[in-house]
């Protein structure tokens, strides 16, 4: 499965510098934003503007390789006072053609 590139690869730093924040000895994050940084001018730039992010919702736009294209809504939450639980809620975004491809994986 993949998502489209638009957003994520321009803020796929600041989610991974978080995620770093929260475990600093984490050798597999490490190890992929060196390797992000070694292989993208783009990555290794924002990944030295030092911004950190956890998007609280959105849309994300997958192609899955049963159904296809299916657009999910998210809603991220994170309760006061305890930095590392997070729930993120998934649904079919508004749109009939994501709703009904979801139903199918749900509904073999």
């Amino acid at each position: 499965m993949s998502a489209s590139t638009g957003g994520c690869a321009r803020s796929g730093h600041e989610y991974l510098r978080n995620a770093l924040a929260r475990e600093r000895g984490n050798r597999l994050v490490s190890s992929m934003v060196e390797r992000l940084r070694a292989r993208s001018a783009e990555f290794a730039e924002g990944w030295d503007s030092h911004h950190v992010a956890f998007q609280q919702f959105g849309t994300r736009v997958l192609n899955h390789p049963q159904v296809g294209r299916l657009a999910i809504d998210f809603q991220g939450l994170q309760p006061i006072g305890h930095d590392r639980i997070r729930i993120v809620v998934y649904t079919a975004a508004d749109d009939a053609e994501s709703s009904e491809r979801l139903a199918r994986l749900l509904n073999p």
